[in-house]
């Protein structure tokens, strides 16, 4: 192989260049000595770490959903541009929030630069790999697609830090372990996806998250306006207010806390009752009932044995109602149940009680993201139990 003519020029410009940024770092490293310390450099690894790994997490479980999901095509009761247009059938259209801030985000990119990629964006985008067979596309709608699939994205990695934080305001752990868990606990979810996977789906994860901080912490100039976030993101969302039993019921005075209480139940089912009067004309129904399918489902013995493929082709994994799914998150919340934090306990009891008779009556089988209110406590309580047999591990070591 010859080399071109300008090569050496080329190489020398390279060795003068690199010997240039050789001598600044050498001159920033001798005048910042007393500020850089050692333990600030292993701190800035440790988060530079952090982050680094919650990104590749979030974009995994990301590809995973868009891989199996997209946006839901053209033809759905809930497609992509009739959510955004709020045109969807009922009761998908009441989930208002992630598709304006769709809309809002895509209305903020200057129409220049849009129109200087158009030809990328029609034809060259990585994001068409996503789309169901036979759906349309412009340059309008790959936009929005575009803004979308960031927006996710952005949701995901929020959780983890809405993760991280939660874990270390609950629970008595070391760092190691608080930062670690929500990116464990992130790679299962592709598994919830198996019966589908919605534009709304990412967004409730952090908001139920951020709700949950927000009362560990006892910080109700936080919750209410995440509250009301979480409604408009998702309807069925009204239900967090066990979330604030759960958390407060020892911390505020009675009289207090039914005053909070009562304030939350109107507020949300004003919400409720809004987003319904605005639908109103809209196709479909107030709610989709299942309960005699789901009957036939949980009552079969073979319904305990599927599994599915989320992750890769043919490498199966334990479906939700599996029977090795079941035991490990029985044992995640039933181990040292007696143990654990009273609060947890309350929440898990709480948002079982007012999600899984809805559970039964209005989501389709085994379709785990329908139980996203459980979400929180489970994370937390496995964390709980994580931590609880490894240390007894160690000990008997």
């Amino acid at each position: 192989m010859e080399l071109p003519e300008s090569y050496f020029p080329t190489l020398l410009r390279g060795v003068l260049e690199l010997a240039a940024v050789a001598v600044l770092l050498f001159a920033l490293h001798r005048s910042s000595r007393r500020f850089v310390t050692a333990e600030r450099v292993a701190q800035t690894f440790r988060y530079t770490l952090l982050a680094a790994v919650y990104v590749f997490v979030s974009a995994l479980v990301l590809d995973a959903f868009m891989t199996q999901w997209g946006f839901r095509g053209d033809r759905s009761p809930f497609a992509f541009e009739r959510m955004l247009d709020h045109t969807a059938e009922r009761p998908y259209v009441y989930r208002v929030l992630s598709p304006e801030i769709i809309a809002l985000g895509a209305g903020m990119v200057p129409d220049g630069f849009v129109e200087s990629r158009r030809e990328w964006l029609l034809e060259e985008t990585p994001l068409l790999a996503y789309r169901q067979r036979g759906e349309g596309w412009g340059v309008d709608k790959s936009l929005k697609w575009h803004v979308a699939y960031f927006y996710l994205f952005a949701c995901l990695v929020a959780a983890l830090f809405a993760a991280r934080r939660l874990t270390t305001v609950t629970l008595d752990v070391g760092p190691l372990f608080s930062d670690y868990a929500p990116a464990v606990a992130l790679l299962c979810l592709p598994a919830s996806f198996h019966w589908g996977g919605y534009l709304y789906d990412f967004p409730e994860l952090l908001l139920l998250l951020l709700c949950s901080l927000a009362l560990a912490r006892e910080r109700l100039a936080w919750f209410y306006p995440l509250y009301v976030l979480a409604i408009l993101n998702k309807e069925s969302n009204v239900l967090v207010f066990v979330f604030f039993l759960a958390f407060l019921w020892d911390r505020l005075p009675r009289r207090q806390l039914w005053l909070h209480l009562l304030a939350q139940l109107v507020l949300g089912w004003s919400l409720v009752l809004v987003l319904r009067l605005a639908f109103l004309d809209n196709e479909g129904s107030q709610a989709l009932f299942f309960f005699p399918l789901n009957a036939l489902f949980w009552l079969s013995p073979a319904s305990y044995w599927k599994f599915i493929e989320p992750y890769a082709p043919l490498i199966p994994i334990p479906r939700p109602a599996n029977a090795l799914t079941l035991f490990l998150v029985g044992f995640a919340v039933a181990w040292g149940w007696s143990r654990k934090p009273v609060a947890l306990r309350r929440l898990l009891l709480g948002s079982a009680a007012v999600t899984l008779p809805l559970f039964l009556l209005f989501s389709f089988a085994d379709e785990a993201r329908a139980l996203a209110l459980l979400f929180p406590a489970l994370y937390l309580l496995a964390c709980d139990t994580v931590r609880d047999v490894y240390r007894g591990r160690a000990q008997g070591a």
